[in-house]
C-alpha cells in the first residue's frame, strides 16, 4: 500500500510562497490563504509525515508514505520539492539520535 501524506504544498509562483522559504510552501492559493500553514506552522507537511510514520509503525503495516505534486520536471519547483524532503528527513530522530526517515517517495502527477 501507498499513502499520499502531502499533496500540492510547493506553490509555483513566488507570490504564492512563504518569503525566504526554499521549499516553497504555498502560502496562498488563488488568493485564498493556506490554512493549514496558518494555523499549523510552517512545518505542518513534515509534521504531517512523522504522524503518519509514527501510524504507519504502530500498526506494524507496510504503507509507503508519499509526497505528489505537479510541474515537478521545473527545475525551481524540483529544487523546492528536493528541499522539502530534505527537512522531512532531518525533521525527527529515533531513541538513538539517529534521523528518522519520514518519506518513502515522491508522486509526479500528470494529466
Amino acid at each position: 500500500y501507498d499513502w499520499d501524506v502531502g499533496n500540492e504544498a510547493i506553490a509555483d509562483g513566488a507570490n504564492e510562497w512563504v518569503p525566504d522559504d526554499p521549499r516553497h510552501l504555498r502560502s496562498s492559493r488563488g488568493g485564498a490563504p493556506n490554512l493549514f500553514l496558518e494555523h499549523a506552522g510552517d512545518d505542518y507537511v513534515e509534521y504531517a509525515f512523522l504522524c503518519a510514520r509514527n501510524t504507519v509503525d504502530r500498526l506494524g503495516a507496510d504503507i509507503k508514505l508519499f509526497y505528489n505534486d505537479y510541474n515537478l520536471f521545473m527545475a525551481e519547483k524540483r529544487a523546492a520539492a528536493l528541499e522539502l524532503v530534505d527537512s522531512m528527513q532531518r525533521y525527527a530522530t529515533d531513541e538513538a539520535g539517529a534521523p528518522r526517515s519520514l518519506i518513502d517517495g515522491l508522486g509526479f502527477q500528470s494529466h
